[in-house]
């Protein structure tokens, strides 16, 4: 697969998520959405790391982006098999 540009991830988080990162921030990412972070997660790492220089805005909102879907996403490892089933001890 090609490789992919920041802006075309954020554009696959706006559309799963809605335009507002605020949503990420709060918690909002529930279990219901792990193969959408999963599928998130894998763009992110298709992203290189030689591209030009972004904002440091920009920059600092993909980073807590990536950090909120991937504290998501070992929460619920880290919970196992069972957590589907106490849908609310998830986030």
């Amino acid at each position: 697969m090609a490789d992919m540009l920041p802006s075309q991830v954020v554009d696959g988080v706006t559309y799963m998520f809605g335009p507002s990162t605020q949503e990420l921030d709060e918690g909002r990412i529930k279990f219901v959405h792990r193969a959408q972070v999963q599928a998130l997660l894998a763009l992110m790492d298709q992203t290189p790391s030689n591209l030009p220089t972004l904002r440091l805005g920009d920059l600092v909102e993909y980073d807590v982006t990536r950090a909120a879907l991937s504290a998501a996403l070992h929460q619920w490892n880290s919970m196992g098999q069972g957590a589907a089933s106490q849908p609310d001890r998830l986030n």
